[in-house]
């Protein structure tokens, strides 16, 4: 049997399901910022996620993954080198290019939210009969494929 894709609108209960586990997603999301000692909005978390998946990430690369203007991203830029989080640096083979790399303080916060996060998920798996896990694993990852976002492994 083929598997067919339908518009979102074609399926509202699907929608409404994934309408309703982002709402809890980003609870945690921002739970698990909490237990940071610096304090970090979740765009700037997202910025730190990015700049680990692309060691020769630039400002105008993490504008664009990001969604937001250039400006935008280098005032986001400006405070997160003010949170000794990040470094920029002029490449050694283009000097009008900047690239951002991250500070080991800022893997510690990526791990420590990651460690987080992975923990509030295992108690809510806990909660699921395991057969179901299966299901759930390609619903979540078929969503992640479908919007390019890397597997764990890749960046950490």
């Amino acid at each position: 049997m083929s598997e067919t894709y339908h518009e979102p609108d074609s399926n509202p209960a699907a929608l409404d399901a994934l309408v309703r586990a982002s709402r809890l997603m980003l609870a945690i999301a921002i739970q698990s910022l909490a237990v940071l000692e610096i304090d970090l909005t979740l765009l700037q978390y997202r910025s730190l996620v990015i700049i680990a998946q692309h060691p020769e990430c630039t400002v105008s690369a993490l504008a664009s993954a990001l969604g937001v203007s250039h400006p935008t991203a280098s005032r986001l830029c400006d405070r997160l080198c003010e949170k000794g989080l990040i470094d920029r640096r002029q490449s050694t083979l283009d000097r009008r290019r900047v690239e951002l790399s991250l500070f080991p303080k800022a893997v510690e916060a990526l791990d420590a939210v990651t460690t987080t996060r992975r923990s509030q998920f295992e108690r809510l798996l806990e909660m699921i009969p395991k057969h179901k896990w299966k299901n759930i694993e390609d619903a979540l990852n078929l969503i992640s494929d479908a919007a390019n976002e890397p597997r764990e492994e890749s960046w950490r």
